[in-house]
């Protein structure tokens, strides 16, 4: 069995980013992972992209999506977008993984009768499963049943 790279999850607020800094120059941080989907709207800067293209060259970046939405019932205009995006970000640089946020991004109030589990039943699994492909056809995942 291979031995765990360690890693973290990049943020580019600057407290955080100076918390970090020494394990970046001891080397010690193997493998990292970014949140596309938090930059979409906005410039990275220089270093950054710089940063993420060497864990990307090296086979060593893991993406994570975060305002995808899974579970949403209903297929906005919002999440096409989202996959356009995801495919631009996939095209540019080489994610070894991909994940996505498990839950909802845009809250809606459930009703006091329905359980979470209850409302998790209601949902079209059909539906899901559909996001899930459309996701992985963006950045050219293979869909595994």
């Amino acid at each position: 069995m291979k031995k765990p790279l360690l890693g973290l999850s990049m943020m580019a607020e600057a407290d955080f980013v100076s918390a970090i800094l020494p394990l970046f120059e001891n080397n010690q941080i193997e493998i990292l992972e970014w949140s596309f989907d938090t930059f979409y709207d906005v410039e990275e800067p220089e270093w950054l992209k710089g940063l993420l293209d060497f864990y990307s060259q090296n086979n060593r970046l893991i993406g994570h999506g975060v305002y995808y939405s899974l579970f949403d019932a209903k297929w906005t205009e919002r999440q096409e977008e989202w996959l356009n995006n995801l495919k631009t970000e996939t095209e540019k640089r080489h994610y070894n993984h991909i994940t996505e946020h498990f839950g909802f991004y845009e809250y809606r109030k459930l009703s006091s009768r329905y359980s979470f589990a209850g409302f998790l039943e209601l949902q079209n699994i059909t539906n899901r499963k559909g996001q899930t492909f459309k996701a992985a056809r963006c950045c050219k995942c293979s869909n595994r049943n």
